[in-house]
């Protein structure tokens, strides 16, 4: 896939990630290869979280999540687009469920409560919860291993913090 040169010159991450999230999406001649890592795992469940959700990708998701994978030192020496790349022609493909409980076991048992507060950070930017999110977080949340009273506290905790958050 090329990449504009004027996303690449100006080094916006999140651009360039907007970019490869829609042309993955439109692009029928993705080939379909399986994960080999947990960081690839990793942006595969986010993604996957984000799209289930019924609502639009908007930029600003793609932003937040860019800045919350740049600050993890599991992404440290990690470009996001070919992990994007990778992931998102198999939610097309396979869907959100499918690709989340394939990805989850990729995930090492030291980073499976962080990636889940990840996804509630993300699901929960708009400080609530619908019905299609509660369903694709729960069974996130049961695919990483993390218990019932985690996640509703975890939940519980993000929806507060975002409640306010600017729209």
């Amino acid at each position: 896939m090329l990449i504009p040169q004027r996303l690449v010159k100006t080094g916006r991450l999140a651009a360039i990630a907007y970019f490869v999230y829609f042309s993955c999406m439109n692009d029928s001649t993705s080939h379909h290869s399986g994960l080999n890592s947990e960081q690839e795992a990793a942006v595969a469940i986010l993604f996957g979280c984000l799209q289930h959700s019924g609502k639009p990708v908007q930029n600003r998701h793609i932003e937040h999540m860019s800045r919350m994978l740049l600050l993890s030192q599991k992404f440290a020496h990690y470009d996001l687009q070919p992990l994007a790349e990778k992931a998102l022609p198999l939610l097309k493909a396979f869907g959100s469920r499918t690709v989340i409980e394939h990805s989850a076991p990729f995930i090492t048992e030291s980073f499976k409560e962080t990636l889940f507060a990840m996804v509630c950070e993300v699901m929960t930017e708009d400080g609530e919860l619908n019905e299609a999110e509660s369903e694709i977080v729960g069974l996130t949340a049961l695919y990483l291993g993390v218990s019932i009273e985690l996640m509703r506290i975890m939940l519980t905790t993000f929806i507060m913090r975002n409640r306010w958050n600017v729209r």
